[in-house]
């Protein structure tokens, strides 16, 4: 039996485009004499049974399973001569590639966006849909990524999405089976309908002598008035009845097909997406043409890095088939959060945690997302600028995280974020001290990563200095100042190892062109490309270290110190920390720092105290 399939006008023919030249993707014919049998006739219960049993084995391997469904396909398509012909004429003259190129992709999407209405008449068959699902599962599995495409798109070809009332109660009564849920909907609908029928016959009968009486005057109107009140109670339960059976009877089965449909858009959207990253990715060459200094250089290709979206648009109608999926709706979160589309993915990801706690996930994998998405639903709120909503996900984030790299550096940005979007310095200066404790036993690497942490540790004691100053306890905040001032020397010191280091590579640079004045031996060149090539990393350290050194507010700090020495009538202390300002600070601090350290020697000369500027 055939039907059309209208709904996919603007994804079946582009699916149509990765199957020509798969072996058993050949069904699209008008059999309309009836020539051809059908799946149900051609495939027995006994092999069904065996394919049921296949697909549920856990010991059989994937290519094993992988043969015996294709010589069940064959079964099949051996009854269709010409096009298989024609196809292994094609396959053994080469005459197409089966991978799947990039203008594959790109009919793919140019197709899905076309407002063209072709039909195709194709044969429905629930059994070829589920066989080359599980097909399509398979080829994923050893990953063969084209023909696991051209399956999940084989699958849809065999599958009619319509999923209504309706198309369920019609394929009962053609097949003349159906689930009990369906065949006590069909009673109650049919009592529902009699009901109405029986109380419109009463009202167009009783009316209808009426109208006789009033055309008749001379004949008197015998008939009594039926009871219509209680005809309308009975329509009214058994509406009510049919309302109930629809969410009750109806709409699971609705709901599982969508989900069913829904997951095999969502399983080819995944292998669409790995065709189009691979069609994306720079070709990276590297140039060999120098032995000791070997840059990579890079190719681009315009086209193969253009955003081709099949893999965003198939989640799209995955989602209107079935808007209860949430791996779609998290897939949908965060492929509009990558192309920037904030407000749409931070709709997808509240709808997406919304369907995920309603029914918590037992999965390892799954509860781990679930846990991401509260860092990625505050992410998006931070970027709109609405912290306060932000910080509720970031929190939530915390507690359900276990403990790992990523939870301690969001210890670190919460203690930032509390501070500066917030102004909340207690959570700040708690979720600072938290990050301290967790990297206290933690060493850096290299000079690089170690200026790093310790520009990290500056700024959590300044945090925690700034909740002291909070609750005005000057002590507390003074030892955290102090602590800022000694991470600030520790910086310093990195930057002095780092340019010495630097300096002595430039020294030996020159050394060797000095040996090179004399004589030239390839000895001597090939050190010198070695010098060179040391020189530009310490030089890059160098860079690094002092963007760290840079990113501190350590004149803050000072400026600081030196009033708090002042109120502890330390003036020489407050002096040092005045004339450190004025090596490293900027012109408006350095001015501060003078007219201040002017003010200093002057209560030191005569001891009367004066107001700071």
């Amino acid at each position: 039996m055939y039907y059309k399939l209208n709904i996919l006008d603007k994804l079946l023919i582009p699916l149509l485009l990765l199957l020509p030249f798969f072996l058993f993707s050949q069904d699209m014919r008008d059999d309309s004499t009836g020539l051809y049998l059908t799946p149900e006739q051609v495939i027995t219960n006994e092999d069904w049974s065996k394919f049921s049993e296949l697909h549920q084995s856990n010991s059989t391997d994937p290519q094993t399973k992988i043969q015996e469904i294709e010589k069940l396909l064959e079964k099949y398509y051996s009854q269709f001569v010409g096009e298989k012909r024609i196809l292994e004429e094609k396959i053994n003259g080469e005459t197409f590639s089966p991978g799947i190129s990039q203008n594959t992709l790109r009919l793919l999407v140019r197709d899905m966006k076309s407002q063209k209405s072709q039909t195709y008449l194709i044969r429905d068959s629930d059994m070829l849909f589920e066989i080359y699902e599980t097909l399509g599962d398979l080829y994923k599995s050893v990953q063969n990524n084209p023909k696991s495409v051209w399956s999940y798109a084989a699958a849809l070809r065999y599958r009619d999405f319509t999923n209504s009332e309706a198309k369920l109660i019609s394929e009962f009564q053609d097949k003349k089976s159906g689930s009990d849920a369906l065949q006590k909907h069909i009673a109650i609908k049919e009592n529902y309908e009699k009901a109405k029928l029986e109380l419109k016959e009463a009202k167009d009968s009783y009316y209808l002598e009426r109208s006789k009486d009033i055309r008749t005057p001379n004949i008197k109107f015998l008939q009594q008035a039926p009871n219509f009140g209680a005809m309308e109670n009975k329509v009214e339960k058994a509406e009510k009845d049919y309302q109930n059976s629809l969410k009750v009877n109806i709409q699971p089965l609705i709901d599982r097909k969508g989900e069913k449909d829904s997951n095999v858009i969502y399983k080819l959207a995944e292998v669409v997406k790995i065709a189009e990253d691979e069609n994306q990715e720079r070709l990276k060459v590297l140039d060999k043409s120098n032995t000791f200094w070997g840059e990579p250089f890079i190719l681009f290709d315009t086209k193969k890095n253009t955003n081709l979206f099949a893999y965003e648009q198939l989640l799209e109608f995955a989602y209107k088939l079935y808007p209860k999926n949430p791996k779609v709706m998290r897939e949908l979160a965060e492929t509009f959060r990558n192309s920037g589309k904030n407000r749409n993915s931070l709709d997808f990801y509240l709808k997406y945690l919304d369907i995920s706690l309603a029914s918590p996930p037992t999965d390892k994998e799954e509860k781990l997302k679930l846990t991401e998405s509260y860092l990625k639903i505050g992410m998006l709120y931070s970027t709109l600028k609405r912290y306060v909503q932000a910080v509720d996900y970031y929190e939530k984030y915390v507690q359900e995280k276990e403990q790992s790299e990523e939870k301690t550096k969001l210890y670190f940005h919460l203690g930032d974020f509390y501070s500066k979007q917030l102004g909340n310095y207690p959570k700040s200066a708690e979720y600072f001290r938290k990050w301290l404790e967790a990297t206290a036993q933690i060493s850096a690497e290299d000079s690089v990563q170690k200026a790093k942490k310790k520009a990290m540790e500056f700024r959590a004691n300044y945090g925690i200095s700034l909740y002291y100053k909070f609750l005005r306890l000057p002590q507390k905040e003074t030892q955290s100042l102090e602590s800022c001032y000694a991470t600030y020397n520790e910086i310093k010191n990195i930057l002095k190892e780092e340019d010495q280091k630097y300096q002595d590579s430039l020294k030996q640079i020159h050394e060797i062109k000095k040996e090179l004045l004399n004589s030239t031996n390839d000895e001597s060149l090939a050190r010198l490309e070695e010098a060179k090539k040391s020189a530009n990393e310490y030089k890059a350290n160098l860079k690094s270290v002092q963007t760290q050194y840079n990113s501190i507010s350590k004149n803050l700090v000072l400026f600081k110190l030196a009033e708090f020495a002042e109120e502890n009538r330390d003036f020489q202390k407050a002096k040092e920390f005045y004339h450190e300002i004025v090596q490293i600070g900027n012109e408006i601090d350095i001015n501060r720092a003078l007219k201040d350290l002017s003010r200093v020697d002057k209560t030191i000369e005569d001891g009367i105290i004066r107001d700071r500027f």
